[in-house]
Formats: structure tokens, C-alpha cells, sequence
């Protein structure tokens, strides 16, 4: 029997309240393995082995969640995982490297527009590895994470897959894996709220008020079509990925080192630029788009004493940038440094996090929210350059991060990720039917020669 743990918190509530709804599904993260000998294949006995190796230090990924959509939903450690039930693999069909990433794609897509079942009975993160057909060149599976933001962050994805490359170099092929593992007694750790106080300035929290009370003009600011949902449906998540070779990559950061400019604004700045181009394509008039309002995630962890860096949990904050059409991209990108920055330095002072102290009911929080414009345009989420590990053992050849869309958030949400040495992968994922397809078609052909004018000005 699932054994009671505690409610979730604040922040952990938002996603709760959300994946119950509806309104979003999960985080993902999709890492292309590359094996230390060309024999050596990653078999289900093998994966099984490794998992329960991470299983056993991870307390979240025995975790699962009772009565999610009431006030009384709870955390639950389960006494059993059958892994058989949480892992597929799926055996993809010959192609080229492109075909590689459009079934990859594909596989993303869809499991982004499910809710996790069986909730109480399995643990809340599927894997899905996508099994080169033999007759590919490039052998090297993909190990495709799907997870409940209520448990894990977009870096908590990265600690688990890289646990599993751990654990993957560490499996002794004599013995058999058990799929069927039985949980340690791990400490849960407690919810962000009762770890951080959180402080909210009362500067802040005056102006929150003010803008409930007296909302200011949305004129000339583009956030994409209105809040909207059916009742009882499932987010449909659209998606698509983008790959940067590691060339560009470099050039990009050496622009970066030359300015003094930090990549995270820079990549904002620049889909903000692609953005503006876009909707000017698509028949959007300019004065209907003169302003975007950017959603920057801030990861808490280096700013909580007592939290080891590895933690996986739910660990963030935000900040928020505004851009405007007759802004130069570097102009644009000093600007968001600054506003970063500001809001990095007065951590001590004021987390956003802690606003939702005083947003009442989350679930209602988000169910008024309906038919109203959106806050955001646009979301740039960046993990950073990932540690692949070491040639002699099993390594990552590609790093993506991803999420579903988001009913109540930003109209499109780009997530960047990259494995050190390797190219950067972009994920961008919206709600069908809030922005056009052909719109986010369009940011990615001017992203990439923005990105490729950026990188060789260096």
C-alpha cells in the first residue's frame, strides 16, 4: 500500500493543479546515448538495471500523487515500481538522420498530450527509448524522459539522465535485472516554500495589486490568442525541434565573450527579433506587435544554502523581459542582462515564487484565468551546457529539453539545452491553435539567420 507523504506546496501546486486541469503535462528531456562498444546495446535487462540503481537515491522517482484535481491531494511513496510499466521502447523505422529527428519529434508530440494515468499506482515519469532500425548507420538510441513538473524542474531531467549514464557504466552484465523494484525509504524532501522563505518585496506585491486592480493597456503587445480551454481535454501540445550545429555554437559564444553578454538574454533577444519577423510575415500588423514580454525561469538551487546542487525537486523562479520591435538585438540583449541580473542580485529580498502566497486557490487561480489575455509571449528556458561524460563509457551525443504548452502560459515556450562540445537543441512548444504553425515555422528560418549573423560577428 502507497504510503502517505505530504500535500504539495505553493509552487508545487501550480503543476498539480495544471496536469489535473488539463492545462499542461509534463517536462522532457531527450538524450541521444552513445555506447563505449559498438556491441554493446542498451537492452531492457540493462536499462532496468541502471534505473533501479537511480531509484534508489532518487526519492521523487518513487513518488506518486492521490486525488490530484481535490484539496486533499496528497504525495504518496509507492511500495513497488514495475518498470515494465513505465518504460517502453520502440523500434523505429529505417531512415536518415533528419528522419531520426522527425520520428524523435513525432514520439515527443504525442506523449506530451497525455495526462500520466494510473496516478496512485505508478510513479509520476515515463521513459521511452526509440531503438535505431539495425540497418542505420547511426545506432545510438534515444532515452526520451517524460516527468510531472510537480516533482522535477528542467534540471532535475538533466540529473536523472545523467544518473542513468552513471548507473549505466556501473551495471554488471551477469546478473539479471528484476523489473519489479521496491522503493527505499527515502526522505521526500520538504516543498520549496518550507526550504527558502521566499521574501516578497512589498514594492512588488503594491504593484501586483495595482495591476489586478487597474490592468494597463495590452495595445501593441502580442501574446499570442487569448487564454482558452475545453473542459476536461487534455492540453493539445504542438512541438517542434531545432538543432544548431556545435560550430555555430562556439561562434555564438565567442560573440557572446566578445560583448561581454551572457547567452541566456542573447537567445532571448534573438527570438524576440525572429519573433517580430515572423508575425510581420504572416499579415500580423506592426502596431498590433510592438511589444513582446519574454519569461526568463531562474533556477533556485545556488541561492539555497542547505540544498546540495543535485537535488531533483521543483526549484524556481522567474523574471521577466520586455522587448520592443525598433530595438537592436545586442541593444535588446544588454537590457535583459541588466533586468537579470537585478533580479538575481535581490534574491534576498524578493522571489516571484512567494507571490503565490497571495494568489488564493491555485486551482481557481487558473480557472479564471480563461478567456483573458495571456501574460507572456514567449518563454526562453536555457539549461545550459550539459556534462556527457567520458569516452570510455556510455556518453550523450545530444541534449534536448523540452515541455508541453502551457494553456495559461506563454504563447510559445523555447527550451535550450546542449551537451558540452556538442550542438545546441531548441525545443518550442505551444497550445494548438494559440499561435499558427506556420508563425513558429517562420521564428525558426529567421532564428537561424539571426543566430548564424550573431555568431560570425564575433
Amino acid at each position: 500500500m502507497a504510503k502517505e507523504l505530504r500535500k504539495p506546496g505553493l509552487l508545487e501546486q501550480l503543476s498539480t493543479c495544471r496536469h489535473s486541469l488539463g492545462f499542461y503535462t509534463a517536462v522532457c528531456c531527450a538524450i541521444q546515448y552513445h555506447a563505449p562498444h559498438e556491441s554493446l546495446s542498451l537492452s531492457p535487462s540493462r536499462l532496468y538495471a541502471a534505473l533501479r540503481t537511480v531509484l534508489s537515491h532518487r526519492a521523487p522517482l518513487s513518488v506518486s500523487i492521490v486525488n490530484e484535481s481535490d484539496p486533499s491531494a496528497t504525495f504518496v511513496r509507492l511500495p513497488e515500481i514495475d518498470l515494465r510499466r513505465v518504460v517502453k521502447f520502440e523500434q523505429l523505422s529505417p531512415g536518415a538522420a533528419s528522419d531520426r529527428l522527425c520520428a524523435l519529434n513525432t514520439a515527443i508530440e504525442t506523449r506530451l498530450r497525455q495526462r500520466f494515468d494510473h496516478l496512485g499506482e505508478l510513479p509520476l515519469w515515463r521513459l521511452l527509448v526509440l531503438v535505431p532500425d539495425p540497418s542505420d548507420a547511426d545506432q545510438d538510441p534515444d532515452v526520451v524522459l517524460f516527468i510531472h513538473h510537480g516533482i522535477a524542474d528542467g534540471v532535475s531531467t538533466i540529473l536523472f539522465q545523467q544518473d542513468l549514464r552513471v548507473a549505466l557504466n556501473k551495471v554488471d552484465e551477469s546478473n539479471v535485472a528484476d523489473p519489479v523494484v521496491v522503493p527505499p525509504m527515502l526522505d521526500f524532501l520538504p516543498s520549496l516554500e518550507d526550504l527558502h522563505p521566499l521574501p516578497v518585496s512589498y514594492m512588488a506585491l503594491a504593484r501586483a495589486l495595482w495591476k489586478s486592480w487597474f490592468p494597463s493597456s495590452k495595445k501593441g503587445h502580442w501574446t499570442g490568442a487569448n487564454i482558452t480551454h475545453e473542459e476536461g481535454a487534455c492540453v493539445h501540445t504542438r512541438h517542434v525541434l531545432h538543432v544548431l550545429d556545435a560550430p555555430t555554437l562556439v561562434g555564438l559564444l565567442s560573440a557572446c565573450k566578445l560583448r561581454r553578454m551572457s547567452l541566456q538574454p542573447l537567445l532571448e533577444a534573438l527570438v524576440a527579433r525572429a519573433l517580430f519577423l515572423a508575425l510581420h510575415d504572416i499579415g500580423v500588423p506592426d502596431h498590433d506587435a510592438m511589444k513582446l514580454a519574454c519569461s526568463c525561469p531562474i533556477n533556485l538551487r545556488p541561492f539555497m544554502r542547505d540544498l546540495p546542487a543535485q537535488t531533483i525537486g521543483v526549484f524556481v523562479a522567474s523574471d521577466e523581459h520586455e522587448f520592443r520591435r525598433d530595438e537592436d538585438v545586442w541593444a535588446a540583449a544588454a537590457r535583459a542582462k541588466s533586468s537579470l541580473a537585478k533580479a538575481l542580485a535581490g534574491i534576498d529580498r524578493h522571489v516571484n515564487s512567494g507571490m503565490l502566497r497571495f494568489a488564493g486557490e491555485i486551482r481557481t487561480h487558473f480557472t479564471r484565468k480563461l478567456s483573458t489575455p495571456r501574460g507572456e509571449s514567449f518563454e526562453v528556458s536555457n539549461v545550459g551546457a550539459v556534462d556527457g561524460g567520458t569516452k570510455d563509457g556510455w556518453i550523450f551525443r545530444r541534449v534536448l529539453i523540452t515541455q508541453s504548452g502551457s494553456v495559461a502560459g506563454a504563447a510559445i515556450q523555447f527550451t535550450v539545452g546542449s551537451v558540452k562540445g556538442g550542438p545546441m537543441c531548441i525545443g518550442a512548444a505551444w497550445q494548438a491553435g494559440v499561435v499558427e504553425d506556420k508563425l513558429v515555422e517562420k521564428v525558426f528560418k529567421y532564428l537561424d539567420r539571426l543566430v548564424q549573423e550573431s555568431a560570425t560577428s564575433a
